[in-house]
């Protein structure tokens, strides 16, 4: 039988945590690395992140889950909206429709996958899942988070209510973070 060598990288156990630890670093958002364990019916389950602003959890995996009955039980007890985000992180693309390829404006960037999952509790409804959900930030307070298809205006009500102006999921401050993580190397040794 084939045996893994398990390697740590700055504490990270996997470079997929690491990749995501320094996205949420180059972007200043706070995070704590498996910080809260719970049991959930005898499981033992840690999520990858606490994001203290955003009150919520964030957990990375390589692969696309099932609704896990962990991340089902975690939203139950904790009220807590747990995104999970699986597989790279998703570094946003020009779109292929040639019509806004020409714009080359990059609010015609699209995230490449539909990565991300939301699982939260709506009170009268219970668990429920959504996606894809984005990272976005608003254009005028550069307020960061993580919203259905990256509607930045949901992040905050620099626009009002009711406002639509669009996604903000590829600015060049989330740009520099998804390079960042994109671009960390890691060394054996």
């Amino acid at each position: 039988m084939l045996k893994a060598i398990e390697v740590e990288y700055d504490g990270y156990l996997s470079r997929l945590e690491t990749r995501w630890a320094i996205f949420l670093a180059t972007l200043g958002v706070k995070h704590e690395y498996k910080a809260r364990g719970y049991v959930l019916d005898g499981v033992r389950y840690f999520p990858t992140f606490w994001l203290p602003e955003l009150d919520c959890f964030l957990d990375v995996c390589l692969a696309k889950p099932g609704i896990p009955s962990d991340i089902e039980l975690l939203v139950e007890r904790t009220r807590k909206a747990v995104y999970v985000f699986f597989g790279d992180i998703p570094l946003p693309t020009l779109r292929n429709d040639p019509l806004w390829v020409k714009k080359r404006s990059w609010y015609e960037m699209v995230p490449e996958s539909d990565s991300a999952h939301m699982y939260n509790w709506l009170e009268g409804h219970g668990f429920c899942m959504d996606y894809p959900y984005w990272w976005c930030e608003c254009p005028l307070c550069r307020k960061v988070g993580i919203e259905y298809s990256g509607c930045s205006e949901r992040l905050c009500h620099c626009y009002g209510e009711n406002a639509d102006h669009g996604n903000n999921y590829a600015s060049p401050r989330l740009l520099e973070a998804y390079r960042a993580a994109h671009s960390a190397s890691f060394g054996y040794g």
